[in-house]
């Protein structure tokens, strides 16, 4: 990428020490954390309707779907025990209301002792693009399976790949606003700065990260689905610091949705405890931008919101979202030119 991304030195080392301080204890943690959900505070209470003078299995599968997951999370085989981590770390499971349906179909699958699907099963459990992150194939499993059951034929027959391509088929057809495009975008990728590349936004669904170039590529392909007219705002909030983000128009005026700074907030609550530092330097300026900011009457208005340390001024430049997204897939960069302002 080009050198409006000096800034990025500095994030880097921030994203680093976020990450040092708290993406081990996601990792680690998230299924211990789960047990405090409603349901699943007492795990004797979900071992004694899973035992063997419990309910029938088949209907507490479909009733209590957080002992569903409790139990894989926590079983003695290791190939379901992993399967039920790597569920643990979606944020459909982790965060969202539990898609009882979709756990109960996986659980259906994994029961069976055949090879071919344990296979991929055992392949989607083992994506682990970082720390931070999940795999993107399991998702398009657990997104399949909501709409209803899947047999171990067609796993075997789609494998990771085919998963993979399901979620990013269905993925616009899931988001129906843009809370909703913002709120995926912030809780299910990761902010990692890379000065030199831009991957295609289809690279960024797949391997959950990237800066806001990445962020502000997926999330204009969204709004743009969803019908909206969609600009792409390039700012610099301090002297040595260049940014991207995105401004839609719908009837009610314009809006403001940054997604990088969305995932960076989203990323300094999950990890919860003392801020050091480095959050302290980062919260003043994502601090906001976890919402959708606007309407405004005209898009000058909504670039106020990157003003900070009395300066007086933002510099800004707007451009047609077509016209970015057809220069980053085919060059891989930004133009240099886009910051001369």
């Amino acid at each position: 990428m080009t050198s409006h991304k000096v800034w990025i030195l500095a994030l880097a080392l921030a994203a680093s020490l976020v990450c040092l301080s708290g993406c081990r204890a996601f990792r680690y943690s998230v299924v211990d954390d789960y047990r405090d959900r409603p349901g699943v505070r007492d795990g004797l209470n979900c071992a004694l309707k899973f035992g063997p003078a419990g309910r029938d299995r088949a209907e507490a599968l479909r009733t209590e779907p957080d002992c569903l997951f409790f139990t894989m999370a926590s079983s003695p085989d290791p190939r379901l025990r992993d399967l039920g981590r790597a569920l643990a770390r979606l944020p459909d499971v982790n965060h969202g209301p539990v898609p009882a349906r979709a756990l109960a179909e996986i659980y259906g699958l994994a029961r069976e002792a055949d090879p071919a699907r344990w296979t991929v099963l055992s392949a989607l459990a083992a994506e682990n693009p970082g720390p931070d992150q999940f795999g993107g194939s399991l998702q398009g499993l657990l997104w399949m399976t909501e709409q209803g059951p899947v047999s171990g034929r067609t796993l075997v027959r789609l494998g990771p790949a085919g998963l993979l391509d399901y979620a990013w088929q269905t993925l616009p057809g899931r988001l129906k606003s843009p809370a909703r495009v913002l709120d995926f975008l912030a809780g299910n990728f990761s902010y990692q700065p890379d000065r030199y590349q831009a991957r295609g936004k289809r690279e960024f669904f797949r391997d959950k990260y990237g800066d806001c170039t990445e962020f502000t590529l997926l999330g204009g392909y969204l709004l743009g689905r969803l019908g909206l007219d969609v600009q792409v705002l390039l700012t610099r909030p301090m002297a040595f610091m260049g940014h991207i983000s995105l401004i839609f128009r719908d009837r009610r005026g314009y809006w403001l949705l940054d997604a990088s700074r969305a995932a960076i907030l989203r990323s300094m609550a999950r990890k919860g405890g003392p801020r050091g530092p480095v959050d302290r330097f980062l919260l003043p300026q994502m601090q906001g931008f976890d919402r959708i900011l606007g309407p405004a009457a005209d898009p000058e208005a909504l670039v106020e919101h990157y003003r900070q340390g009395g300066r007086t001024m933002v510099p800004f430049r707007l451009l047609a979202f077509a016209g970015y997204q057809r220069v980053i897939e085919a060059l891989g960069r930004e133009d240099g030119q886009w910051w001369d302002f």
